[in-house]
């Protein structure tokens, strides 16, 4: 009995793979309609330069009249974080990203309010924005970033650079 039924289901499955019958079928239509997030953001200017600064001094793109902003440009709330890390110097040494300025150490921080409430950084932290939880798509707002430089550096001439990255995830 059992070798009659394995026959009987191997034929079965040889007729329905090679189209010999349709067991039963019928045509339905589906529509389904899909919704694309878009996900970005922008910070305009993206670049800026602090200028000559001597060592030990502290300033900030607030009062340097860079009026830095961040814009939702996507089509769905948005969480933002933000990150730094150390700097990459033209030649010589490159400043380590520091709690507090020191030799070849810098600190660097950002504030959302325009200055009133500074937070620093450190490196490799991302840091997740409570002003910036569930920004919503093509809102703007104001962005700053502050520099205190090193009390003195072993490469004084040296261009530094620092890069500052803004992430942005779906809410």
């Amino acid at each position: 009995m059992k070798k009659i039924i394995s026959i009987s289901l191997l034929m079965g499955l040889c007729l329905f793979s090679a189209g010999g019958f349709v067991l039963a079928g019928s045509e339905e239509a589906i529509n389904a309609t899909v919704f694309a997030k878009v996900v970005s953001i922008s910070i305009s200017p993206s670049s800026w330069n602090y200028g000559g600064l001597e060592f030990g001094e502290a300033v900030d793109t607030y009062n340097l009249g860079h009026y830095i902003q961040l814009t939702n440009n996507g089509t769905v709330p948005v969480d933002v974080a933000v990150k730094t890390d150390n700097a990459m110097a033209d030649e010589g040494n490159a400043w380590a990203l520091g709690v507090n300025p020191a030799n070849d150490t810098f600190r660097y921080e950002y504030s959302w309010n325009n200055g009133g409430l500074w937070t620093k950084y450190t490196a490799d932290t991302l840091y997740t924005v409570d002003a910036l939880v569930n920004l919503g798509a093509g809102v703007m707002t104001p962005f700053d970033q502050r520099i205190s430089m090193p009390t003195d550096a072993s490469s004084p001439l040296a261009t530094q650079t620092i890069i500052t990255t803004a992430l942005a995830t779906a809410h």
